[in-house]
């Protein structure tokens, strides 16, 4: 699976709601409330698996909820019986903070018999509990103001109990910045991908009365199709057509990274061959998930990768873009422009020409072996490749 993981841009409005609510002192957030109107939803979502496969039951979490084993147990049943008896839950979501500041995170779970709850922020493991481990944790967890990246995983054959609860520092008192955690339309999309046969939610009564949207999220398709040309450095200039493109409102952190089964034509096992565009990838598999970082990304062999969403560009010019992989086996999109062609050469790299905004960006891999891609750039007045930070990485709801 992806590795999920996260600044802001345009919050100032999102920011002013979140103060208005923190004039009061408040040593506990309360899980689930949200100032958000529809069509985003207060607390995690994702899907289950049963022995790594999909098995379409979408899962949403309040935050804070303590999971009792016979909770659990239910969603196991409806899992139903399968070979090795693995069960994997995966949720994202977005932490929203007011102001820099602490969050006192609370992970309590997991079993003696395999059961292994991990939490990710903006990409960056913070905490596993359940098998051999600490079963109950507790800790600081500083972050800037603004929104970022949540991934939970609950894995292995006993789940035991489950529980994440994210508050404010009771050191800082009033003063702590207030939080939410919170689910985008793309991540409630993206966990409604490949049809839903169950829902189960996790929280209090109210929680589990609030219906989970059903949204649409348009997806901007790249514009050009892959070339043949083999050439180790090309020149692309790009110019910006933001007439075309879908205007949003709210960016957050991070990318978006899907994975999709092989198609027909990819099962030959050739490493030469088996391109599909994107846009005609179909049925992701497994929720989405939040990406911070493009070095590198690891998939399993079986599958392919799409990683999406904008970079913000902070200095108008020439921008140096490289695309890698096993066998070279990745493309590269830039502004819906294709710039790092599939098996261009793992050393091949193009110039773009962007100017300041958010540009779209679109990474599609279709590994046979190793399943590790990676993207670099050099922006003006550098002198070399280098990661791409993810404080200027975004998606849109």
């Amino acid at each position: 699976m992806f590795a999920n993981g996260l600044e802001k841009v345009r919050i100032e409005k999102r920011l002013g709601e979140l103060e208005a609510v923190a004039d009061a002192p408040r040593v506990k957030a309360s899980p689930g409330k949200s100032s958000r109107a529809s069509p985003e939803f207060a607390g995690l979502i994702g899907r289950a698996f049963a022995d790594d496969r999909d098995a379409g039951v979408l899962v949403a979490y309040q935050a804070g909820f303590l999971m009792k084993t016979p909770e659990i147990g239910s969603l196991r049943e409806a899992l139903g019986t399968w070979p090795n008896g693995k069960t994997r839950v995966e949720l994202a979501g977005i932490l929203t903070l007011s102001d820099n500041g602490n969050v006192s995170i609370h992970h309590v779970g997991g079993s003696a018999s395999g059961g292994v709850l991990t939490l990710f922020v903006d990409g960056q493991k913070v905490s596993e509990v359940g098998d051999d481990r600490s079963k109950n944790s507790t800790f600081l967890l500083p972050l800037t103001k603004g929104h970022h990246a949540l991934r939970w995983v609950l894995s292995g054959g006993d789940l035991g109990i489950a529980q994440v609860e994210f508050l404010p520092d009771p050191a800082a008192g009033a003063a702590a910045p207030t939080l939410e955690v919170h689910a985008t339309k793309d991540l409630i999309a993206a966990a409604r991908q490949g049809g839903v046969k169950k829902e189960y939610k996790f929280g209090d009564e109210a929680f589990i009365a609030a219906v989970v949207p059903t949204v649409r999220v348009e997806v901007e398709r790249p514009l050009a199709k892959t070339g043949a040309d083999k050439g180790t450095t090309k020149t692309a200039s790009v110019t910006k057509a933001t007439s075309s493109k879908v205007v949003r409102k709210k960016y957050f952190p991070g990318l978006v990274g899907r994975e999709f089964a092989k198609q027909k034509s990819q099962l030959d096992g050739n490493l030469y061959t088996g391109w599909v565009p994107p846009d005609e990838l179909v049925d992701p598999i497994g929720p989405v998930g939040v990406v911070g970082s493009l070095l590198p990304i690891k998939l399993t062999s079986e599958r392919n990768g799409v990683v999406s969403g904008y970079l913000r560009i902070d200095v108008a010019g020439d921008y140096l873009f490289n695309a890698a992989a096993g066998y070279d086996r990745v493309a590269l999109y830039i502004d819906s422009n294709l710039v790092c062609p599939f098996r261009d050469g793992e050393n091949a790299s193009a110039t773009v020409k962007l100017e300041k905004g958010m540009v779209p960006i679109q990474v599609a891999c279709m590994p046979l072996r190793d399943g590790i891609f990676r993207v670099k750039w050099q922006p003006p007045g550098t002198v070399e490749l280098s990661a791409i930070p993810p404080t200027v990485m975004f998606h849109t709801e």
